[in-house]
């Protein structure tokens, strides 16, 4: 049987699941099912176990799909394909939006340095914030990512190091709110105490480059 090919922001073929080897990927050695000390596993049943690491293979295979040559902006076209259709909901329209607003405007470089990283986080974080008519400080992915952006651009060496622990502390920061924004929200006064899955997701999107960089 061949790829097949999903709709979405892509339409780029994904090979089969079986085909997915995540385990050798080095992504796969931070907590798989960190995400489900967050929010997610209470939420109706909406997540089920694993399903962090569902999205990460699903991505993975999309892009290994592209060929060596890919450009950054093909990557993250496909990547956002692949994470909308893997877990349809308002948060992968979000992202996949957000995906797809950062390929439009880097275009065709062939690298991704600190400042072309920044930008596609800038506008990721642009395009979520006006799609979900949300801020920094609801509890939602904006409370990793904005700090996160602000403190690899000021950093004096090491950028991601530096993203990493602003995106943790804004998690943090935020634990003792009420989700107000997605199916968070559906918790209500017992969203409290918990951190935002979506913020929880995109610090461990940093631990994996952090991760992927010293393999």
């Amino acid at each position: 049987m061949g790829a097949r090919t999903r709709s979405g922001p892509t339409a780029d073929p994904v090979p089969p699941r079986a085909a997915v080897r995540i385990e050798d990927h080095p992504v796969h050695r931070l907590r798989p099912h960190a995400l489900e000390r967050t929010d997610a596993p209470r939420l109706v049943r909406q997540y089920p176990s694993g399903w962090s690491h569902a999205l990460l293979a699903a991505v993975i295979a999309a892009c290994a799909n592209l060929a060596e040559d890919a450009t950054p902006a093909a990557v993250l076209r496909t990547a956002a394909g692949a994470f909308a259709n893997a877990n349809p909901s308002t948060m992968a329209a979000l992202v996949g939006g957000a995906l797809l607003a950062a390929a439009r405007e880097i275009g065709d470089v062939d690298d991704v340095d600190l400042k072309v990283a920044l930008t596609i986080g800038t506008v990721a974080a642009e395009s979520i914030a006006t799609r979900g008519k949300s801020h920094v400080g609801e509890k939602t992915i904006l409370d990793a990512l904005v700090p996160a952006l602000e403190a690899m651009e000021t950093a004096s060496d090491d950028a991601l190091a530096a993203g990493i622990r602003a995106a943790g502390e804004g998690i943090e920061q935020t634990r003792s709110l009420q989700s107000m924004r997605g199916r968070a929200s559906w918790l209500g006064e017992r969203s409290k105490g918990l951190r935002d899955p979506g913020a929880t997701a995109f610090l461990r999107l940093l631990e994996g480059l952090d991760v992927a960089r010293q393999a």
